[in-house]
C-alpha cells in the first residue's frame, strides 16, 4: 500500500514518499481512513527484494478479473464481443552498469551500454481506457548465450494472459513488429482475435491486397472532426500456412492531407463491421498513452526505484501498474469529467489536493465508525 501510495499521489521518487510520510497529521489519517501505517520507503524495497513477483502479478491479475466480471470496464463488441488487448514494448532508459536482467547494446563505436525493457498487454477500448492487464520482461538469463528479444517475451506474455485469463475473448492490437507468424499462430491456438498494422516487410501480403481488394468510401468522425475515408479490403491471403485478411484506409482532413494505415488481421471484414474494426485498430495509441503517463505524468517510471535487485525492480514496476488501474478508474468517471468541466482543475492537482487534505486536522473517515485494522500474514 505504500508503494502504491507512491505512484498514485505522483511522488515521483522513495525519497520524496519518505518526506511526505514523515507528517504527523497525514500519518494519523492514513491510518484512521484506511487502516494502516505508511511504511518507508527502505523498508517497502526490502520487502520487495524477497518478494515472487508472481504474487504481485497475481494481485494485478485478480483486480483485473473483478473489473472485468463485474462488467466495470467497456467491451468493444463490434469486434465478435471480444475485449481488445493492446500489445507493446517499452523501456526505463539505460543503466549505469550490468546489473541483473539488464540487456546489452552496442553502438556504432562500440560503446557497450545497459538498459531495462519490457512488454506490456493493457486493455483498451475506443473511449480511452487502458487498463494494464499483464506485463513480462525482456531479460536474458545470466546462462544464455543469446539476448532476449520482444517477441520471445511476447510469447511468454500470451501464455501468461491465457493463465490467468483462460475464457476471455480477446482480440490483439499490435504494430507491425506482431505482423508476423509467432503471432498468428498464438492466437489460432488460444482461440483469439488479432489486428496489426503491417508494413513493407510483407511485402507479399501487400502486393496480393494492393492489386486484388475492393474499395469503397465513407465520411468517419476522427477525433471530433469529419475526414473522407477510403477503405480497400482483400480476405483470404495465403501466409506460410495461414489465412489473413487485409486491409487500408485512407484518410482525407479538411487540410487535405492523405493518412495512409495498413493492417492484417484474422477477423471477417464485412462492410458494415469495418467502421468499428479501423476504430479497434486505431485505439493502440492507448497503450503509448499509457507509457507517456508512467514516464512523463508524475510516476517518473526511468527513476532508478530498484537498480540493484531485478526481483525489486520488478514489484515496483508491478506496483506502477496497479497504481495506473487505479488512476484510469478515476481518470474516465463521469463524475470526475463533470468536476473538472466545472473547475478547469488538473489531475495532477487533484492528487497534490488529496494529500493536502490527508495533511490536514479536518481529514476523518468515511464511515462512522473506523475500518478494521488490517492484520498481515507473518
Amino acid at each position: 500500500m505504500a508503494a502504491l501510495f507512491l505512484f498514485v499521489f505522483k511522488m515521483g521518487s522513495r525519497n520524496q514518499m519518505n518526506l511526505t510520510a514523515n507528517d504527523d497529521e497525514l500519518k494519523s489519517s492514513v491510518e484512521s481512513i484506511f487502516g494502516f501505517k505508511i511504511a518507508h520507503m527502505d523498508t517497502v524495497n526490502n520487502f520487495f527484494k524477497d518478494l515472487d513477483p508472481t504474487e504481485m502479478e497475481g494481485i494485478l491479475a485478480a483486480l483485473l478479473g473483478a473489473l472485468i466480471q463485474n462488467k466495470v470496464l467497456p467491451r468493444h463488441r463490434s469486434v465478435n464481443g471480444s475485449h481488445l488487448v493492446a500489445i507493446d514494448g517499452s523501456g526505463d532508459g539505460p543503466a549505469t552498469n550490468k546489473d541483473e536482467g539488464t540487456l546489452k547494446k552496442v553502438s556504432k563505436k562500440g560503446k557497450e551500454t545497459y538498459y531495462r525493457s519490457f512488454v506490456l498487454a493493457s486493455l483498451i477500448s475506443t473511449n480511452g481506457f487502458s487498463i494494464p492487464l499483464a506485463i513480462e520482461w525482456i531479460a536474458t538469463e545470466d546462462e544464455a548465450n543469446k539476448q532476449d528479444c520482444e517477441l520471445n517475451a511476447f510469447k511468454r506474455l500470451a501464455e501468461k494472459i491465457k493463465k490467468f485469463f483462460p475464457r476471455l475473448q480477446i482480440c490483439l492490437i499490435g504494430d507491425a513488429l506482431y505482423a508476423n507468424k509467432r503471432l498468428f499462430s498464438i492466437c489460432r491456438d488460444y482461440h483469439w482475435n488479432y489486428i496489426t498494422t503491417v508494413k513493407e516487410k510483407l511485402s507479399t501480403v501487400n502486393n496480393i491486397g494492393e492489386e486484388s481488394a475492393e474499395s469503397f468510401k465513407y465520411t468517419a468522425r476522427v477525433e471530433n472532426s469529419l475526414v473522407e475515408r477510403i477503405v480497400s479490403v482483400m480476405q483470404g491471403i495465403h501466409y506460410q500456412d495461414h489465412v489473413i485478411n487485409w486491409f487500408k484506409t485512407i484518410e482525407k482532413g479538411s487540410d487535405e492531407e492523405e493518412l495512409i494505415f495498413k493492417y492484417v488481421t484474422n477477423l471477417s471484414l464485412s462492410k458494415g463491421k469495418m467502421p468499428d474494426i479501423i476504430s479497434a485498430a486505431r485505439s493502440r495509441w492507448n497503450i503509448e498513452d499509457t507509457f507517456n503517463t508512467m514516464k512523463n505524468r508524475g510516476c517518473k517510471s526511468l527513476h532508478k526505484y530498484a537498480q540493484k535487485s531485478f526481483k525489486a525492480y520488478k514489484n515496483w514496476r508491478i506496483a506502477m501498474l496497479i497504481s495506473q488501474i487505479i488512476e484510469q478508474l478515476v481518470v474516465m468517471a463521469n463524475d470526475m469529467a463533470k468536476i473538472f468541466d466545472r473547475a478547469n482543475d488538473t489531475f495532477q492537482n487533484l492528487w497534490d489536493s488529496v494529500v493536502i487534505w490527508l495533511s490536514s486536522a479536518v481529514a476523518k473517515p468515511f464511515v462512522e465508525k473506523p475500518r478494521r485494522k488490517i492484520s498481515y500474514p507473518k
